[in-house]
């Protein structure tokens, strides 16, 4: 990653004597020895010219730089006043992602972007940024400082937490990385922006959830829509390119500035180019970048041409009508005609009746909308569990509901407003492997949530008949798949629609 980053800037007619690159959260220097490797070896330089004018490295954790500076200082054979000063002067401890104008009581390291590497920040900033910034998760563990409680310390942590939570979200020095739950890696990636050149080169190994993840979106925007993106190699969790790090990862290049046009993909020893276009085409609203190979992007394309859930205007994708919690005196053991339906009754099968728990309805539907009770209430519709874990092969499993059926929050629903058919016709189309494919490309979580449901793209309704359907092939053959595409959804085997679609025929 380091060698590469280097070069693209080289490769910008940056002269390799006067580049200057930063290791952003450099921990002991992994990536600030390689370059320096680089450098002296591929591009001839002193080891003394790259120490004082070339590399730089920032770290809150002092123990961790002073561990650099004692590696920097067993390369040479003598000390001079020059390498010295740029020990203390290039390697600097600091809190990066805390500006000192903005100044919290308990980060008085802050960088200081007006003296803090001055000969860099005068010349617009630096020509290379290299980083593996830390996944963490702003958000103090309560259980794994239960012992502490004790004693305030977790008291103050979650005090000093909540405090750089206030200062992310209203300081304005951030505007990209402040969506949802924060997290230090990506505020790293809006800062190390800041800390770069115009037109310099970014080199960052991070969480493959910049490219995929809702909470992502903002950020993911503004690099492809403000900057170059030139190439995304991913590692599958199973990789662990680092230790103690269970999850998919990324090593990405960027240049601050520029015009994404092609990007550049290898997953595995699978290399391929895609363009931003089709990714705007495909993901029109949060631009996601899924770790699917070259085959899977053609099939997205070619499906992707559909209509939306959301786009179709007989069609409504809802949450379960009853809120089990403020609701909850609505629901009894007496059998008034109106069943609940949970999440956990939901079967492949059907609706299995195991709660035996039914609704007052009249007091229910007094706190209902007449937008439900004319489009939703009373009417067969598809449900489906609104958890389904992320790990489970098989995520969409739509049935059918009776008429009587009144759905809890814990589940997502189905409905035509135009006819019945179009339902029978959803029925098979949500439970087809084809759009379980497409589900799972996004969905990185237990949940199935609505919004990403109105993503899924469904074929013409009217464009073909009920004694069409016969197998999963049928579907792919509706959505133009080909046979190669199909037996990539089908993992090469000639699947049968699950026992679900019996329970259909059986239904109708």
């Amino acid at each position: 990653m380091v060698e590469n980053t280097i070069d693209k800037a080289v490769q910008q007619n940056i002269n390799p004597k006067e580049i200057t690159c930063l290791d952003f959260a450099s921990g002991t220097g992994r990536f600030y020895f390689e370059a320096v490797e680089i450098l002296k070896e591929k591009y001839n330089l002193t080891l003394q010219q790259i120490v004082a004018n070339n590399l730089f490295a920032i770290d809150i954790d002092e123990t961790a730089l002073t561990v650099l500076r004692c590696k920097v200082i067993s390369l040479f054979q003598k000390l001079n006043s020059e390498i010295i000063n740029a020990l203390a002067t290039n390697i600097i401890n600091r809190n990066a992602l805390i500006p000192k104008a903005t100044l919290l009581e308990e980060n008085e390291n802050s960088i200081d972007l007006t003296n803090d590497f001055q000969k860099v920040f005068t010349k617009g900033g630096f020509d290379v940024v290299f980083s593996n910034p830390p996944y963490c998760l702003l958000k103090v563990n309560k259980k794994a400082y239960e012992q502490q409680k004790l004693n305030g310390y977790y008291v103050n942590l979650q005090s000093k937490v909540q405090n750089e939570i206030n200062f992310f979200r209203t300081s304005g020095v951030y505007q990209y990385s402040i969506e949802g739950m924060l997290n230090y890696y990506q505020l790293s990636i809006e800062m190390i922006l800041r800390l770069t050149k115009t037109n310099g080169q970014i080199g960052i190994i991070c969480p493959s959830s910049l490219f995929a993840d809702l909470t992502s979106a903002k950020l993911r925007k503004h690099i492809l829509t403000s900057h170059k993106l030139h190439f995304i190699r991913y590692y599958p969790e199973a990789s662990r390119l680092f230790e103690n790090v269970s999850q998919s990862t990324v090593i990405f290049y960027l240049q601050k500035n520029g015009k994404t046009d092609k990007i550049g993909i290898e997953m595995s020893e699978n290399t391929f180019e895609i363009d931003f276009e089709t990714i705007k085409n495909v993901f029109p609203s949060n631009f996601e970048i899924p770790l699917i190979d070259e085959t899977g992007w053609n099939i997205l394309s070619k499906i992707s041409k559909q209509k939306k859930i959301k786009e179709i205007p007989f069609i409504r994708n809802r949450r379960g009508e009853l809120d089990l919690t403020l609701f909850k005196p609505f629901i009894t053991t007496k059998n008034t005609g109106w069943r609940l339906v949970r999440g956990n009754m939901i079967s492949k099968n059907g609706v299995i009746d195991k709660n035996k728990e039914f609704v007052e309805i009249e007091n229910f539907l007094n706190k209902k909308s007449d937008d439900f009770k004319t489009n939703d209430y009373n009417k067969e519709r598809l449900i489906c569990q609104q958890i389904s874990n992320v790990d489970m092969q098989k995520r969409l499993k739509f049935v059918f509901s009776e008429k009587t059926d009144i759905l809890g929050n814990s589940c997502n629903y189905i409905v035509s407003t135009r006819k019945e058919e179009d339902l029978k016709k959803m029925f098979f189309i949500l439970n087809s492997e084809l759009l379980n494919w497409r589900f799972k490309i996004t969905s990185s979580n237990n949940h199935i949530n609505n919004y990403e449901l109105d993503e899924l793209p469904i074929v013409d309704l009217d464009s073909f008949e009920l004694s069409n359907f016969s197998d999963n092939e049928t579907i792919c053959e509706l959505y133009g798949l080909t046979k190669a595409e199909t037996n990539y959804i089908l993992g090469n085997k000639k699947k049968k629609v699950e026992t679900v679609f019996e329970y259909e025929h059986e239904t109708v």
